[in-house]
């Protein structure tokens, strides 16, 4: 296999997936560059596994332009592992320098008086209790962000999904939005609003892309060739 074969490039690819036809799934991810690509992908909608070779051999992968940009990691959840020992990481390429970016979600906490953390608060606002509706998702099984804190998102920009907040659950009028209902929240619901709060106080270049390392396991995940586990004896 040649060096080119060997390097995994960063692409994207939009395809209908046959299980829940939705149309505007976008994946992000890594393919080696090789004839017929290979890469197996999980609808981001409902979960089913693709062969995008095999079930979706028209598609077309357009690489992602890496030039002048880094890869960073955001961890969702109990990443220090000290408390429930949960947590998921994403990963994000970004055009600008991690510590331009750690600022921007500070700013954003004051200039809209939420935010996502617990432990500092960033919002100015003075008295807060350590449950309070401005802290977005920080306490254990906590999973719903408030109509109150709702509404200001909506008022700032940001954007839920269909899913997330159905049409029906807010109103506008007059340029404003009035929310209805709170929004239970995912780890993808958690990543889309960090990177919303960083973008909101960032340059307008400001550029970011969501880096999906979903793939085929050659061992265990209950497939059918391989369903073993390996490796068992070496955690405590």
């Amino acid at each position: 296999m040649s060096e080119q074969q060997r390097e995994l490039k960063p692409v994207r690819v939009n395809y209908n997936c046959d299980e829940c036809k939705d149309t505007e799934l976008k994946f992000t991810g890594m393919i080696k560059p090789i004839s017929p690509p290979l890469y197996v992908h999980k609808c981001t909608k409902c979960k089913k596994i693709f062969n995008l070779n095999k079930q979706y051999p028209s598609v077309e992968y357009k690489e992602i332009n890496t030039v002048g940009k880094a890869l960073f990691k955001v961890p969702i959840g109990d990443w220090s592992n000290d408390g429930h020992n949960q947590s998921e990481d994403y990963y994000v390429y970004c055009n600008y320098p991690v510590e331009a970016m750690r600022q921007a979600y500070k700013d954003t906490c004051k200039k809209i008086g939420l935010q996502m953390n617990h432990n500092e608060n960033y919002t100015g606002i003075e008295g807060l209790g350590y449950r309070t509706w401005r802290y977005l998702l920080t306490e254990y099984e906590e999973s719903n962000i408030s109509v109150d804190a709702v509404e200001i998102l909506l008022n700032h920009g940001f954007k839920f999904s269909e899913d997330e907040l159905p049409s029906d659950e807010f109103e506008h009028h007059d340029g404003r939005f009035i929310a209805v209902s709170s929004v239970s929240a995912s780890t993808e619901t958690v990543f889309k609003l960090f990177m919303w709060f960083i973008s909101y106080s960032m340059p307008k270049d400001f550029e970011w892309e969501e880096l999906n390392l979903e793939a085929e396991p050659i061992v265990g995940y209950w497939n059918k060739g391989l369903n073993q586990q390996i490796g068992y004896g070496v955690f405590s």
